[in-house]
């Protein structure tokens, strides 16, 4: 049964989907072949390749960001990490450097991906809101945008219906089929679902 375009979920972020996760997976990949190589005594022009690669897979981004904190005028902890980074490099701990860059860019990367997902939970559900509602004011009913609903304002939830504002219940006509998104509050929503019923109401709104 295909959706409407309201009621489609939205689409999963994907870690994979991250530029910062992609530097990140390839900034660990270095540093573990920068690792491999050291502990297999090769060359250490071999092993320090590897690791500065590593700083430049995982740094650049939040050098990046750093600098353009900087810039306005704020001293940022993504640049305080490159340059702890560097100076690592600089005294001859490449190791302890790359390490540091592979710790920020992970975090950094999951960081990315937790705030992806909850702006798109939070999409998901201002997506959810209808553009109109049904506004009772005596025996009229008035379409009205649900930003224009004011408090102690009546509104008509017929089944089926998306609800447009918080409120409380004022009265209820049961409908024999339910329908997963009619309600007349978030009350009246797990009262549908105790009873299996759907609901035709009115609410005033909160």
């Amino acid at each position: 049964m295909d959706l409407d375009p309201v009621s489609r979920p939205p689409a999963a972020v994907r870690l994979r989907d991250l530029t910062e996760a992609r530097w990140a997976a390839i900034a660990v990949a270095l540093f573990a072949a920068g690792a491999a190589t050291q502990l297999a005594g090769a060359p250490p022009a071999l092993w320090w390749a590897l690791y500065l690669a590593c700083y430049a897979a995982g740094g650049w981004g939040p050098a990046l960001d750093g600098l353009r904190a900087l810039r306005a005028g704020s001293l940022d902890v993504d640049l305080l990490m490159v340059v702890a980074a560097a100076g690592a490099a600089g005294i001859g701990q490449v190791f302890e450097g790359a390490l540091l860059i592979v710790i920020f860019a992970t975090s950094g990367a999951l960081e990315r991906f937790a705030t992806q997902r909850t702006e798109a939970a939070v999409r998901g559900l201002l997506d959810l809101t209808p553009d109109r509602v049904t506004r009772v004011a005596g025996d009229s009913e008035q379409s009205v945008d649900p930003a224009d609903l004011a408090v102690g304002d009546t509104v008509l939830v017929r089944p089926g219906d998306r609800v447009g504002a918080d409120g409380r219940v004022l009265s209820r006509v049961d409908s024999p089929q339910p329908h997963p998104t009619s309600s007349t509050s978030s009350v009246a929503v797990m009262a549908a679902a105790a009873d299996n019923r759907a609901a035709c109401g009115r609410s005033e709104a909160l």
